[in-house]
C-alpha cells in the first residue's frame, strides 16, 4: 500500500512540474509582430518602432505576471516602476494596445 502512495504521489509531482513548464510556455511564449509604424499612430521615431515595441510587450507582460497572485511584492514593484520609467524616457510614454 505505501509503495502505491509513494508512486501516485511521485506521478502527482511530474504532472505538477510538467503544468507549471506549459503554463510559462504559454505566459512568456512568441511576441506577436509589432504594428506597421505610422507617423501620427505611435509617439517616437520610425527608426525605434522595434525597441519600443519590445519593451512595451516586456512591461505587459511583467504586469501580467506580477498581478497573477494577486499581490505585488517590493521586487515586482521596482522592477515595474523601472520598467514604466524606462519606457516612458525612451519612448515617449508609450503602452501596449493604445
Amino acid at each position: 500500500m505505501m509503495k502505491k502512495l509513494a508512486l501516485v504521489a511521485g506521478l502527482l509531482a511530474c504532472g505538477a512540474a510538467d503544468a507549471s513548464a506549459q503554463s510559462l510556455t504559454l505566459r512568456f511564449g512568441p511576441q506577436p509582430p509589432p504594428p506597421r509604424w505610422e507617423r501620427n499612430a505611435f509617439p517616437y521615431e520610425a527608426r525605434r518602432h522595434d525597441i519600443c515595441q519590445r519593451k512595451a510587450w516586456r512591461l505587459r507582460e511583467f504586469e501580467r505576471f506580477a498581478a497573477s497572485d494577486g499581490r505585488l511584492s517590493g521586487r515586482e514593484r521596482r522592477e515595474l516602476d523601472a520598467l514604466r520609467f524606462d519606457l516612458d524616457r525612451s519612448c515617449g510614454r508609450f503602452r501596449w494596445g493604445r
